[in-house]
């Protein structure tokens, strides 16, 4: 996309679900996973999908599937596995390229800057890690000054982030709750069809305003991240703790910071740790409103070892509704898998998606919802519902490949 040309939002079409069901496998005696050579002539056409750059490849990918005659029926546990992998892999025909770019996305308050820094090595050929990176505020009063904030802080902070591997997104705005954060959603939209993005494997960084960013970004979408890392942020995430269970933090402050910074920051630490979340802290001694350089190679050490689990044994949430890692459901939740066992308490009802990596899919699953079975038996492995999940979301980490209702 050539400099000042603005990008207006993401450009996948969602698929009905009436023709996502008909992609899971070849005709098949009733009950019988799909033979190898039914597994063959999908493995082609699924691909095309996985690589499709735009709707119309999709498209034409989507009616490969259906003139090769696929209905839905089983998928054995070594076809869920391929599907997995091909999902994971993700865009190899990605079409975003060069060291760097920028681009603007456009938001309520008009249009943002948004620079784009690959690492040395990032290819389409395999999945990359990604760092949205938040800017201070300072002197951000519009557009230009924005422009000049984003890039000056890629100018110091890329290298470090070149140690993971990332492709890292600098967006430029005057505040990161309100417009910064719709300029931001749409930058992150842009380098996933853009690029080769490993949805595992996302951090969201910021200091000072941009701390403050960090935590309005975890707070509106936090299972969408593998880590988050607020420095010298005035931000206070402890009523949200109990969300935060499968997300690590790594929060540093100074110790001679202001009090408007560290309180809110100390007390979100501590709600973190009572609920169980891994938490790095730091409180630089004699230190203010500064992080030194030396800090960042241990930080982005760590981020480069981190990964989103969407099959963690135990869940929790605050509050809120819609899906949450493998389960759909509204209000309050805790969740925990036990063997072919998985225990919910909160909601009156819940979808649970389901993986082999969870438990073992060949074995009767059982649901218990506030203290009663809703559900046990087997369930089926299926294609569609893989491609449902990651069509539904954008999220190509939702491999899930069967699922179950308890009501």
């Amino acid at each position: 996309m050539p400099p000042g040309e603005i990008y207006r939002g993401p450009t996948m079409r969602r698929l009905t679900a009436a023709v996502l069901f008909s992609l899971a496998a070849l005709p098949a005696s009733a009950g019988d996973p799909p033979a190898k050579s039914a597994w063959d002539t999908l493995r082609s056409p699924a691909q095309d999908y996985f690589n499709a750059p735009d709707a119309a490849a999709r498209k034409a990918a989507l009616e490969k599937m259906t003139a090769a005659g696929l209905a839905d029926a089983k998928l054995t546990k070594s076809q869920a596995e391929a599907a997995e992998k091909m999902a994971l892999a993700g865009n190899t025909k990605a079409k975003g390229k060069g060291a760097q770019s920028m681009i603007d996305v456009e938001a309520s308050d008009g249009k943002h800057p948004v620079f784009i820094h690959l690492a040395p090595g990032a290819r389409p050929s395999s999945p990359s890690p990604l760092i949205i990176a938040l800017h201070g505020g300072g002197s951000t009063t519009d557009y230009e000054s924005a422009k000049t904030t984003a890039t000056e802080m890629m100018s110091w902070f890329a290298k470090y982030a070149d140690a993971s591997g990332a492709i890292t997104i600098f967006p430029g705005s005057t505040n990161w709750d309100t417009s910064g954060m719709e300029a931001m959603w749409k930058a992150v939209e842009y380098v996933q069809e853009n690029f080769n993005i490993d949805p595992n494997h996302v951090m969201v960084y910021g200091g000072s305003m941009g701390g403050f960013g960090t935590g309005t970004a975890v707070s509106q979408k936090p299972t969408f991240f593998a880590m988050a890392a607020p420095f010298l942020g005035c931000v206070d995430l402890s009523s949200r703790a109990a969300d935060f269970k499968n997300l690590p933090f790594y929060v540093v402050i100074g110790e001679l910071d202001m009090e408007m910074c560290n309180k809110p920051a100390k007390a979100t630490v501590k709600a973190l740790k009572d609920a169980g979340c891994e938490v790095t802290f730091k409180e630089l001694s004699g230190k203010g409103h500064e992080v030194p350089p030396k800090e960042f190679p241990e930080f982005i050490a760590r981020f480069a070892r981190a990964k989103r689990d969407m099959f963690a044994k135990k869940l929790g949430r605050a509050a809120g509704a819609g899906r949450w890692y493998w389960l759909d459901a509204s209000g309050p939740l805790e969740a925990e898998i036990s063997g072919q066992t998985i225990t919910i308490k909160g909601p009156t009802s819940a979808t649970v998606y389901l993986s082999d990596r969870m438990m073992d899919l060949d074995q009767p699953v059982k649901i218990v919802l506030n203290g009663d079975t809703k559900f046990e038996g087997k369930v089926e492995r299926s294609l569609s519902i893989l491609m449902g999940e990651i069509d539904a979301t954008g999220d190509r980490g939702r491999t899930y490949v069967a699922k179950a209702e308890a009501k």
